[in-house]
């Protein structure tokens, strides 16, 4: 019988043996019930009479059920307690020494006072099957009346009670053990199959008793196959090449001489006949100090063999090879190097051990980013490979071939770092060299025809993309064959090598520089803006430096020689061009330098050269402009909503001598372009400085100016000494001068120009934003810097003759203006639409057509004078 239907049929033996005991019990209860039911009540119901049947009573407590009470009422059936069963039962409970007793199982008597009434209380335990106490047997009485229940009737339910416990507990607990026999069992099973080793058990026969999972996997048997046969003829072979029998076999030997075997490597055969390696553990078991059986764990050494084989493969592969192998933990710390390690970088293995590879080898000839670029790709638990400049112990730079990969745990976490060297320096060197037979000229080492296309077609392509304008310059050294003649060849040579030198110094890293054939270079610039004008003026510019940079002598070979260049330039802008094109066009160009003269610089454009050469004559006249005073001033009268002056804007005219007043917009730019505006802002300010101090007297002295700055004479050193000499007859006359600044210059991030705006409005000038609302200043601007006045946009003003949106707009300014504490300027007024619509908006000054133009000062000075 099986051990499950063995506790099954104890179970149901328990069961029925209680369900019967229960029956007897409760049957000769209710007899005895019964038969003294009517004396007891019969003989106390006089003396107990007020009291109340609830007074005689049998409970029922227990300590996780509700005290029940059986009422001679109700036929003793179980019922809720009644009122002094209630009290007594929580009396009960709160009595220490009633509760001490009852933890030790005792039965216990006391009476028990409620009111008037006393009663005797007697508690009988009631113990389960695991002996412990479910609860009690209560019986209670007033002391006046006669026990509810006689000594041999209370006997009777006690032994009765207690023997259907004893019996119920005998066959639970044999039940419970048979259980745990079981139970103990199937886990020892569940424990041996879960084990990575082969185990099985053989009696002092050599027979198979138990044999787990991970055996029968190894050999390839099932377990019905194996119980019961002997071990040794079935699969234990000793050697390849040996058999033993059961008497010499040494496991066998160890189990009758009671002796543990341990370790020994021998050989199994498993069911399909192949042999295996294995090494064998055995413990002998006994009983009463004799050998019952032993406990044989054997380890399959297949794989083990196998990967040691292939271990020694693959170290002998790793100690041989010819490329570097480093092997560092997380941190970087090398753990492990093979010997051409050692050949590579010229530290012993002894001297790596410990050390970040970057501290041995790095050279810096790579920047941090690049080494932070491969650390981001190697974290990631991505593979690395790319080229290094390293540095080997004796200080000798060479080019490594370099992987790195990572070596993660289970928890897929970075634990070792592989790295594979290979120098590749050889191989560079020669890439090195076809490449400059392929891409460079031999005499210079610029790039010659081949490369400078490469980088045409890439720049095409990229002011496309960006629209922005190029430009290619050929250039030509004038009457190189009269020098060749007369100097031969090799000065030529030395001159031509001095002219790329000088050249290349001339123009940025990302320009392009080329000896296109015998004299010839060309130029590549990108990024010259998107402007053509400016693009132009740009590459004269550039063409210019390199004119003044051949003026000066070249020493060759104790000489000094004198040269001069003729400059071919082109513009491209987009891809309608080909490359071919472009080049012939500055070749063009240079044709027509070389013909008008040499020396000199010629686009291929006749518009845009007609346009650089006035552009060119308009720079010298500036100079004479200066020289001459050809500048002027003009007043913009600014007025308040009734009309009243309160100031003027300073304007600069040109009065050119030939070509009449000319516009600022026409020759500032220029000024700028050749670091004129300094000298031009200097007049205008010292103007205004006079003007300042004329209009100190009572009838003017309300009255202000206000000058354009630009952002190149704030970032001047001297600037802000120079204004304050300026005013030093006066510095109160500072508070009357307004400097506006373009959104331009206040966006700018240079710091030295907020430095200077915070020192000169601490000295009382103010500052306004021109142009308000065309650009993109911030509100964040707006509250950091010390500006005074904004000037709302022309171009908004004029919308207000058209759109309502602008009226909402122009409010919206105003209440930022206000809400900075600003004041709000309208400018560029020419209708009344918009001055009314100002007006009711709550601007207060304005300056415009409509109100005044631009006037000479003796018309201005007019307009102050009082009307008669």
């Amino acid at each position: 019988m099986s051990s499950h239907k063995r506790i099954k049929y104890f179970k149901q033996i328990a069961i029925l043996l209680t369900f019967f005991w229960t029956i007897l019990t409760v049957a000769f209860v209710g007899y005895q019930f019964y038969n003294e039911k009517q004396h007891i009540l019969d003989s106390s119901k006089q003396k107990i009479k007020g009291v109340g049947d609830e007074s005689v009573a049998f409970i029922y407590w227990a300590y996780e059920e509700k005290a029940k009470i059986l009422s001679n009422e109700q036929k003793y059936t179980l019922q809720p307690l009644s009122h002094n069963a209630q009290q007594i039962n929580t009396l009960l409970s709160h009595n220490i020494e009633l509760n001490n007793a009852l933890e030790n199982g005792k039965p216990f008597g006391l009476f028990v006072t409620l009111g008037e009434q006393t009663f005797a209380v007697t508690l009988l335990p009631m113990k389960g099957i695991t002996g412990r106490v479910d609860g009690y047997l209560i019986a209670y009485q007033p002391d006046n009346t006669p026990l509810l229940l006689r000594r041999d009737f209370l006997i009777s339910i006690i032994l009765n009670a207690l023997g259907a416990i004893i019996v119920t507990s005998l066959l639970l607990v044999l039940v419970q053990r048979t259980r745990l026999i079981e139970q103990e069992r199937n886990e020892l099973e569940v424990i041996t199959d879960t084990m990575m080793e082969g185990m099985y058990t053989i009696d002092i026969e050599g027979k198979i008793l138990q044999i787990n999972a991970r055996a029968l996997e190894i050999l390839g048997y099932t377990r019905e196959e194996l119980i019961g046969k002997e071990a040794h003829s079935t699969f234990h072979s000793h050697s390849l090449n040996q058999h033993v029998s059961l008497q010499d076999c040494p496991l066998f030997r160890a189990l009758q001489a009671g002796e543990a075997f341990n370790g020994e490597e021998q050989y199994y055969t498993c069911k399909d006949a192949h042999m295996i390696p294995v090494e064998i553990h055995g413990q002998p078991l006994f009983k009463e100090g004799i050998v019952t059986c032993m406990v044989t764990t054997f380890r399959d050494l297949s794989g083990q063999r196998a990967s040691d084989a292939q271990m020694k493969l693959l170290y002998h592969a790793l100690e041989t090879t010819t490329n570097a192998i480093v092997i560092t933990n997380k941190d970087a710390l090398v753990e492990w190097a093979n010997p051409a390690f050692e050949d590579l970088t010229g530290y012993t293995i002894a001297e790596a051990i410990g050390k970040k590879p970057s501290e041995l080898v790095r050279s810096g000839e790579q920047n941090q980013q690049f080494y932070e670029q491969m650390w981001s790709t190697i974290l990631a638990k991505e593979a690395w490979h790319g080229e290094v400049i390293n540095r080997k112990k004796n200080g000798q730079l060479y080019y490594e071939e370099l992987s790195i990969t990572s070596v993660l745990n289970q928890q897929n976490n970075i634990e070792h770092f592989v790295a594979i060297k290979q120098d590749i320096s050889n191989r560079k060197q020669s890439e090195d060299a076809v490449h400059k037979l392929a891409f460079y000229d031999s005499l210079t080492q610029l790039p010659h025809r081949r490369l400078l296309l490469e980088h045409l077609d890439k720049a095409i392509s990229h002011t496309k993309r960006a629209n922005t304008y190029g430009a290619v310059f050929f250039l030509d050294i004038d009457y190189f064959k009269k020098i060749n003649d007369t100097y031969g060849h090799a000065i030529g040579d030395l001159l031509l090598q001095s002219v790329a030198v000088r050249l290349n110094s001339l123009i940025r890293i990302e320009d392009t520089l080329s000896r296109f054939g015998g004299d010839e270079f060309v130029i590549l610039i990108e990024n010259l803006g998107s402007n053509s004008s400016m693009a132009a003026i740009h590459s004269r510019t550039i063409a210019k430096s390199i004119h003044d940079a051949m003026q000066q002598p070249f020493e060759l070979e104790g000489h000094l020689r004198h040269i001069t260049m003729s400059i071919g330039i082109t513009l491209f802008h987009d891809m309608q061009e080909s490359k071919e094109d472009i080049l012939k066009h500055a070749d063009m160009a240079l044709y027509k330098a070389k013909a008008s003269g040499r020396n000199t610089t010629r686009f291929y454009d006749n518009q845009m050269q007609e346009a650089l050469e006035l552009r060119a004559n308009l720079e010298d006249d500036i100079h004479l402009a200066l020289t001459n005073n050809q500048f002027v001033l003009y007043y913009q009268p600014k007025l308040d909503d009734h009309k009243t002056i309160l100031g003027a804007e300073l304007l600069l005219r040109w009065q050119h001598p030939s070509q009449g007043l000319i516009p600022p917009n026409e020759f500032l730019p220029i000024a700028q372009d050749f670091g004129l505006i300094e000298k031009i802002g200097l007049f205008v300010l010292e103007h205004a400085s006079k003007q300042l101090q004329e209009w100190n007297t009572k009838t003017t002295s309300h009255l202000s100016l206000s000058v354009n700055i630009s952002s190149q004479e704030l970032e001047q050193e001297n600037f802000v000494s120079k204004l304050l000499a300026l005013f030093a007859h006066n510095y109160d006359d500072l508070k009357r001068l307004t400097l506006e600044l373009s959104e331009s210059t206040i966006l700018k991030t240079n710091p030295y120009i907020f430095t200077v705006i915070q020192t000169l409005h601490q000295k009382g000038v103010k500052f306004a934003i021109d142009n308000f609302g065309a650009g993109y200043v911030s509100l964040n601007t707006l509250k950091n810097l010390p500006i005074d006045e904004v000037k709302i946009d022309k171009s908004l003003i004029k919308a207000l003759d058209g759109t309502k949106d602008a009226t909402s707009i122009i409010n919206a300014m105003m209440a930022i203006g206000e809400s900075f504490g600003l004041h709000t300027v309208a400018e560029g007024i020419e209708t009344l639409t918009q001055m009314e619509t100002l007006v009711l908006e709550g601007c207060d000054t304005f300056q415009g057509f409509l109100l005044g133009k631009p006037l000479p000062f003796e018309n201005f000075k007019s307009l102050l004078e009082p009307k008669c």
